[in-house]
Protein backbone atom coordinates (compact mmCIF):
# COMPACT_ATOMS: atom_id res chain seq x y z
CA UNK A 1 0.00 0.00 0.00
CA UNK A 2 1.14 3.52 -0.72
CA UNK A 3 2.38 5.50 1.87
CA UNK A 4 -0.55 8.17 2.23
CA UNK A 5 1.59 10.73 3.90
CA UNK A 6 3.24 11.42 0.55
CA UNK A 7 0.67 12.80 -1.92
CA UNK A 8 1.88 15.69 -3.16
CA UNK A 9 -1.95 16.88 -2.94
CA UNK A 10 -1.39 16.61 0.62
CA UNK A 11 1.70 18.67 0.96
CA UNK A 12 0.30 22.04 -1.44
CA UNK A 13 -2.79 22.92 0.54
CA UNK A 14 -0.53 22.20 3.81
CA UNK A 15 1.93 25.02 2.10
CA UNK A 16 -1.41 27.26 1.35
CA UNK A 17 -2.96 26.97 5.39
CA UNK A 18 0.55 28.84 6.14
CA UNK A 19 -0.42 31.52 3.38
CA UNK A 20 -3.71 32.03 5.07
CA UNK A 21 -2.65 32.33 8.22
CA UNK A 22 -0.16 34.98 6.76
CA UNK A 23 -3.21 37.06 6.48
CA UNK A 24 -2.99 40.66 8.45
CA UNK A 25 -6.97 40.43 8.71
CA UNK A 26 -8.63 39.01 11.85
CA UNK A 27 -11.70 36.00 11.16
CA UNK A 28 -10.50 36.70 7.20
CA UNK A 29 -7.75 34.19 7.91
CA UNK A 30 -9.86 31.32 9.22
CA UNK A 31 -12.26 32.00 6.27
CA UNK A 32 -9.91 31.44 3.97
CA UNK A 33 -7.79 28.65 5.98
CA UNK A 34 -11.31 26.63 5.97
CA UNK A 35 -11.83 27.06 2.38
CA UNK A 36 -8.14 25.78 1.74
CA UNK A 37 -9.08 22.61 3.95
CA UNK A 38 -12.42 22.13 2.31
CA UNK A 39 -10.53 21.86 -1.13
CA UNK A 40 -8.52 19.26 -0.29
CA UNK A 41 -11.09 16.87 1.56
CA UNK A 42 -13.26 17.42 -1.47
CA UNK A 43 -10.26 16.72 -3.56
CA UNK A 44 -9.07 13.53 -1.66
CA UNK A 45 -12.96 12.19 -1.81
CA UNK A 46 -12.74 12.76 -5.88
CA UNK A 47 -9.58 11.25 -6.58
CA UNK A 48 -10.91 8.09 -5.03
CA UNK A 49 -14.60 8.72 -6.99
CA UNK A 50 -16.37 8.88 -3.72
CA UNK A 51 -19.59 10.43 -4.12
CA UNK A 52 -20.35 12.65 -0.96
CA UNK A 53 -22.47 15.42 0.41
CA UNK A 54 -20.45 18.26 1.63
CA UNK A 55 -22.97 19.13 4.68
CA UNK A 56 -21.99 15.46 5.64
CA UNK A 57 -18.14 15.65 5.36
CA UNK A 58 -18.17 18.93 6.89
CA UNK A 59 -17.23 18.31 10.52
CA UNK A 60 -13.78 16.65 9.44
CA UNK A 61 -11.93 19.78 8.05
CA UNK A 62 -13.80 22.53 10.56
CA UNK A 63 -14.32 20.55 14.15
CA UNK A 64 -17.68 19.24 15.76
CA UNK A 65 -20.54 21.89 16.56
CA UNK A 66 -21.10 23.13 19.75
CA UNK A 67 -24.41 23.63 21.70
CA UNK A 68 -26.40 27.68 20.74
CA UNK A 69 -25.00 28.57 24.60
CA UNK A 70 -21.69 27.25 24.02
CA UNK A 71 -21.56 28.92 20.43
CA UNK A 72 -22.98 32.00 21.77
CA UNK A 73 -20.31 32.58 24.35
CA UNK A 74 -17.56 30.89 22.26
CA UNK A 75 -18.06 33.24 19.64
CA UNK A 76 -17.71 36.06 21.98
CA UNK A 77 -14.40 35.17 23.42
CA UNK A 78 -13.04 33.66 20.13
CA UNK A 79 -13.83 36.96 18.47
CA UNK A 80 -11.62 38.90 21.30
CA UNK A 81 -8.95 36.70 20.92
CA UNK A 82 -8.77 36.05 17.67
CA UNK A 83 -8.15 40.12 16.96
CA UNK A 84 -6.00 40.43 19.94
CA UNK A 85 -3.63 37.50 18.39
CA UNK A 86 -3.76 38.53 15.22
CA UNK A 87 -2.56 42.44 16.28
CA UNK A 88 0.27 40.59 17.64
CA UNK A 89 1.29 38.64 14.95
CA UNK A 90 1.18 41.74 12.63
CA UNK A 91 3.89 43.14 14.95
CA UNK A 92 5.57 39.64 15.86
CA UNK A 93 6.73 38.17 12.89
CA UNK A 94 7.48 34.83 14.19
CA UNK A 95 4.60 34.49 16.21
CA UNK A 96 2.81 34.50 12.84
CA UNK A 97 5.65 31.83 11.50
CA UNK A 98 4.52 29.25 14.03
CA UNK A 99 0.85 30.19 13.94
CA UNK A 100 1.22 29.23 10.20
CA UNK A 101 2.82 26.41 11.07
CA UNK A 102 0.80 25.25 13.16
CA UNK A 103 -2.39 25.77 10.78
CA UNK A 104 0.35 23.43 8.25
CA UNK A 105 0.47 20.83 10.71
CA UNK A 106 -3.41 20.21 11.70
CA UNK A 107 -3.95 20.40 7.46
CA UNK A 108 -1.45 18.32 7.08
CA UNK A 109 -2.97 15.74 9.68
CA UNK A 110 -6.28 15.75 8.53
CA UNK A 111 -5.81 15.41 5.35
CA UNK A 112 -3.18 12.17 5.97
CA UNK A 113 -5.94 10.98 8.40
CA UNK A 114 -9.15 10.75 5.68
CA UNK A 115 -6.71 9.45 3.53
CA UNK A 116 -5.53 6.57 5.86
CA UNK A 117 -9.62 6.47 6.90
CA UNK A 118 -10.81 5.68 3.56
CA UNK A 119 -7.66 2.98 2.47
CA UNK A 120 -9.42 1.02 5.02
CA UNK A 121 -12.90 1.43 3.84
CA UNK A 122 -15.12 -1.03 1.42
CA UNK A 123 -17.38 0.28 -0.59
CA UNK A 124 -19.94 -0.44 0.85
CA UNK A 125 -19.22 1.73 4.10
CA UNK A 126 -19.29 4.75 1.52
CA UNK A 127 -19.95 7.33 1.01
CA UNK A 128 -19.25 8.41 4.95
CA UNK A 129 -22.22 8.82 6.33
CA UNK A 130 -22.39 12.26 9.20
CA UNK A 131 -21.83 10.06 12.29
CA UNK A 132 -18.85 8.62 10.68
CA UNK A 133 -17.43 11.94 9.88
CA UNK A 134 -17.81 13.20 13.25
CA UNK A 135 -15.99 10.38 14.76
CA UNK A 136 -13.31 10.82 12.38
CA UNK A 137 -13.01 14.16 13.76
CA UNK A 138 -13.46 13.57 17.46
CA UNK A 139 -10.58 10.93 16.91
CA UNK A 140 -8.65 12.96 15.52
CA UNK A 141 -8.80 15.66 17.56
CA UNK A 142 -8.16 12.95 20.82
CA UNK A 143 -5.21 11.99 19.04
CA UNK A 144 -3.66 15.91 18.17
CA UNK A 145 -3.97 16.47 22.16
CA UNK A 146 -2.16 13.19 23.43
CA UNK A 147 0.48 14.32 20.73
CA UNK A 148 4.62 16.17 21.35
CA UNK A 149 3.34 18.78 17.86
CA UNK A 150 6.85 20.24 18.39
CA UNK A 151 8.27 17.61 15.73
CA UNK A 152 6.11 18.74 13.53
CA UNK A 153 5.95 22.36 13.67
CA UNK A 154 9.07 22.21 13.38
CA UNK A 155 8.97 20.37 10.45
CA UNK A 156 5.90 23.17 8.94
CA UNK A 157 8.45 25.73 9.93
CA UNK A 158 11.17 24.92 7.58
CA UNK A 159 8.55 25.04 4.40
CA UNK A 160 8.88 28.37 4.54
CA UNK A 161 13.00 29.09 4.66
CA UNK A 162 12.88 29.91 0.88
CA UNK A 163 9.92 31.49 0.32
CA UNK A 164 9.82 35.37 -0.09
CA UNK A 165 7.24 37.49 0.01
CA UNK A 166 5.17 35.51 2.83
CA UNK A 167 3.04 38.86 3.48
CA UNK A 168 2.70 40.02 0.42
CA UNK A 169 1.68 36.84 -1.32
CA UNK A 170 -0.69 36.00 1.88
CA UNK A 171 -2.68 40.02 1.09
CA UNK A 172 -2.86 38.89 -2.43
CA UNK A 173 -4.35 35.42 -1.58
CA UNK A 174 -6.94 37.23 0.96
CA UNK A 175 -7.87 40.27 -1.99
CA UNK A 176 -8.66 37.59 -4.85
CA UNK A 177 -11.12 35.52 -2.47
CA UNK A 178 -12.38 37.62 0.11
CA UNK A 179 -15.30 38.46 -1.91
CA UNK A 180 -16.61 35.30 -2.73
CA UNK A 181 -18.71 33.33 -0.78
CA UNK A 182 -18.01 31.45 2.31
CA UNK A 183 -18.66 28.15 0.27
CA UNK A 184 -15.46 28.43 -1.90
CA UNK A 185 -12.92 26.22 -2.21
CA UNK A 186 -9.46 27.00 -2.80
CA UNK A 187 -6.89 24.72 -4.16
CA UNK A 188 -3.41 25.42 -6.22
CA UNK A 189 -4.52 25.64 -9.42
CA UNK A 190 -6.36 28.59 -8.88
CA UNK A 191 -3.07 30.66 -7.61
CA UNK A 192 -1.19 33.08 -9.96
CA UNK A 193 2.58 32.21 -11.23
CA UNK A 194 4.21 33.96 -8.57
CA UNK A 195 2.10 32.60 -5.69
CA UNK A 196 2.52 28.85 -7.39
CA UNK A 197 6.30 29.39 -7.54
CA UNK A 198 6.29 30.18 -3.49
CA UNK A 199 4.16 27.02 -2.84
CA UNK A 200 6.26 24.66 -4.84
CA UNK A 201 9.17 25.73 -3.49
CA UNK A 202 8.22 25.28 0.17
CA UNK A 203 6.32 22.20 -0.85
CA UNK A 204 9.15 20.73 -1.77
CA UNK A 205 11.10 21.64 1.20
CA UNK A 206 8.59 19.86 3.37
CA UNK A 207 8.44 16.78 1.58
CA UNK A 208 11.83 16.82 2.52
CA UNK A 209 11.41 17.32 6.39
CA UNK A 210 8.38 14.55 5.99
CA UNK A 211 11.34 12.00 5.19
CA UNK A 212 13.08 12.24 8.50
CA UNK A 213 13.01 9.79 11.01
CA UNK A 214 11.78 11.86 14.27
CA UNK A 215 8.74 12.83 11.56
CA UNK A 216 7.98 9.54 10.68
CA UNK A 217 8.02 8.39 14.48
CA UNK A 218 5.31 10.72 14.77
CA UNK A 219 3.09 10.02 12.49
CA UNK A 220 3.30 6.63 13.76
CA UNK A 221 2.38 7.32 16.86
CA UNK A 222 -0.35 9.55 15.86
CA UNK A 223 -1.50 6.98 13.72
CA UNK A 224 -1.77 4.41 16.86
CA UNK A 225 -3.65 7.13 18.93
CA UNK A 226 -5.94 8.20 16.38
CA UNK A 227 -6.76 4.21 15.24
CA UNK A 228 -7.38 3.55 18.96
CA UNK A 229 -9.52 6.30 19.29
CA UNK A 230 -11.69 5.68 16.04
CA UNK A 231 -12.07 1.98 16.99
CA UNK A 232 -13.53 2.94 20.45
CA UNK A 233 -15.89 5.14 19.00
CA UNK A 234 -16.88 2.58 16.32
CA UNK A 235 -17.16 -0.16 18.87
CA UNK A 236 -19.27 2.14 21.44
CA UNK A 237 -21.65 2.34 18.25
CA UNK A 238 -21.64 -1.29 17.87
CA UNK A 239 -22.15 -1.82 21.71
CA UNK A 240 -24.72 0.73 21.48
CA UNK A 241 -26.67 -0.86 18.36
CA UNK A 242 -27.13 -4.29 19.87
CA UNK A 243 -28.64 -3.13 23.19
CA UNK A 244 -31.28 -1.47 21.13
Amino acid sequence: MPDVSKFAHLVRPTMLSGLCVMVPVPFLDEVLLRRVRKGMIHGILQKRGIEFDPAVIRPVYTGLPGGCLEKAFGLVFKGITTILRKLLRTVLFFLAIRASAVAMMETLLIGRTLNRVLAGETPANLPLTKEEAQRIRTAFEEALSGSDRRILVRSMKAGWRHVGGIRHLGKALAGRFRKGGEGDEIRTEDLDPEELAAVEQGSADLERELEKREVRTFLSDFDGRFDASLDRLRGALETRSESE
